[in-house]
C-alpha cells in the first residue's frame, strides 16, 4: 500500500501537515518536486517535428477537419 502525505522540509527536520493513518515502522521517501529533474522523462528535439509536417494533409481549419474526420467515421460505420 502507497499513502502520500503533504510535510514540510526546514532545517534538516520533516513535519507532517496530516496524520498518515498508519500503525507501525515504515520506511519513507521524501521527495521534492519541482527540484530534480526526473529520470525518465525524455524530451524530443523540436526538429523531429519537421518529420511530422504533413503526415495529416486536411483543410487547415482544425473545427472543420474535425467535424470532416467524425462525419467520415459515422459514415463509415453506416456502410457496415
Amino acid at each position: 500500500m502507497v499513502k502520500a502525505v503533504k510535510g514540510v522540509y526546514e532545517n534538516g527536520v520533516v513535519r507532517l501537515l496530516e496524520d498518515p493513518q498508519v500503525k507501525g515502522k515504515h520506511e519513507v521517501y521524501i521527495l521534492f518536486p519541482g527540484i530534480a529533474k526526473p529520470e525518465h522523462v525524455v524530451g524530443i528535439p523540436a526538429n523531429a517535428f519537421r518529420m511530422l509536417d504533413g503526415i495529416v494533409s486536411l483543410g487547415g481549419n482544425a473545427l472543420e477537419d474535425s467535424e470532416r474526420l467524425w462525419e467520415e467515421d459515422l459514415s463509415d460505420k453506416d456502410h457496415r
